[in-house]
């Protein structure tokens, strides 16, 4: 069941400050938003619901007025479902790309972390690649995650780091 609940209970399940949800309904950018008998904004879970769309949406890089089209679009019905599917679809792909793009970035960081733990542990080239005695040809970064992953304790995740290396190690000399 759907109860109304005041601001300062939104407040806390949102994480928003009161002028911001006002802000919001003032826009049109939560829809369906009730008023009481003294001009109080009240909310219910569906407008909970919204505002945590809204947040993900936000989160994610989606402008406001590309925010209002969709909730234009929403307050239509059902025959703009295509319409509204398609902002989704195109949203995705965009954010898709910016997580690929912000894991590249990790990668090359974690690349990084690799050969300062080397450093750091006071090991040069030529011990690095004595240290792996199944394969004495072993490429550094390989030999430099296997460091990292033993100083970590992060033996589970020891081939998914060495891949994320050589993938880094790839873009570093490509780039």
């Amino acid at each position: 069941m759907s109860y109304i609940m005041r601001m300062r209970d939104t407040q806390k399940k949102t994480g928003l400050s009161a002028p911001t949800l006002r802000y919001y309904e003032k826009e049109g950018i939560l829809p369906f938003i009730e008023r009481n008998e003294h001009d109080q904004l009240l909310y219910n879970d569906q407008n909970i619901e919204w505002v945590k769309f809204v947040l993900a949406l936000r989160a994610t890089g989606m402008p406001l007025a590309e925010i209002k089209q969709y909730i234009e679009s929403y307050k239509k019905g059902e025959s703009t479902i295509s319409e509204r599917r398609n902002m989704m679809l195109q949203h995705k792909k965009k954010v898709e790309a910016d997580m690929a793009q912000t894991y590249l970035h990790l990668e090359r960081i974690n690349y990084k972390l690799a050969l300062c733990d080397t450093l750091e542990a006071g090991v040069n080239n030529k011990q690095i690649k004595n240290l792996n005695a199944d394969n004495k040809e072993a490429p550094l970064y390989t030999q430099a995650i296997d460091l990292r992953c033993e100083k970590l304790g992060n033996k589970e995740n020891k081939i998914t780091a060495q891949l994320s290396c050589f993938l880094c190690t790839i873009l570093i000399c490509t780039a």
